[in-house]
C-alpha cells in the first residue's frame, strides 16, 4: 500500500455523492501532503492504486493548462531527512538520475508507467521514505499531458542532491 501500509482511516467519515464513485481526499498537515484515494463500496472504503490515480487525477487539470491555468507541485526529488546526516548523498544522486531520465521521456506512457512504479526505482524508498513530498510531481506530470518534463532545479545541500522539475514551457 503506498501509505505505508496504513489504511485509509482519515477519508472514513466522508460520504461521497454516488455508491461505486471513487474519492480523493487531500489531507495537508502542517509538514505533510497525503493524498487518498478509494473506491466506495457498501459503508467502506477501498485503497487504491494511489500512483495510477494520482496520475489520472493529474490528467483531468490538464485542460485548465489550454486556459492559461499554472498547475504547480511543489517538492523535491529527495526528501529523508536522516540522509542529511550521513549517508544520503549516493542515494539522492541515484534517485535524481533516475526521476530525472524519467520525467524527460518523451513517451509520456512510459514515463506515467515508470512514475506509477516509483517505489521500484533505485534508492526510492531511501530517498523517500514517504511519499508525501513526492505526490505533487505526480498530479503535475498527469496534468502536463504529452508535454515532456525536464529538470529545472539541481542543487546540493550538505551533500544531498535536491532536483525539481518542470512540464511544458
Amino acid at each position: 500500500m503506498p501509505n505505508g501500509g496504513r489504511k485509509a482511516n482519515k477519508i472514513k467519515k466522508v460520504r461521497p455523492v454516488a455508491p461505486g464513485s471513487t474519492l480523493a481526499v487531500v489531507d495537508m498537515g502542517s509538514n505533510s501532503f497525503r493524498l487518498e484515494i478509494g473506491r466506495i463500496e457498501g459503508n467502506q472504503i477501498f485503497p487504491l492504486d494511489t500512483w495510477r490515480e494520482t496520475l489520472r487525477m493529474g490528467a483531468a487539470l490538464q485542460p485548465l493548462r489550454t486556459e492559461g491555468v499554472l498547475i504547480v507541485g511543489s517538492g523535491l526529488s529527495y526528501h529523508n531527512m536522516r540522509g542529511f546526516s550521513g549517508g544520503g548523498t549516493q542515494v539522492s544522486q541515484v534517485f535524481e538520475q533516475w526521476l530525472t531520465r524519467v520525467v524527460a521521456s518523451p513517451d509520456v506512457e512510459t514515463r506515467n508507467r515508470e512514475l506509477a512504479s516509483w517505489e521500484q526505482a533505485p534508492s526510492a524508498r531511501s530517498a523517500h521514505p514517504r511519499e508525501d513530498h513526492l505526490i505533487p510531481l505526480m498530479v503535475a506530470a498527469g496534468a502536463a499531458g504529452g508535454d515532456v518534463g525536464r529538470r529545472d532545479f539541481l542543487d546540493t545541500a550538505m551533500g544531498i542532491a535536491m532536483a525539481s522539475y518542470r512540464f511544458g514551457s
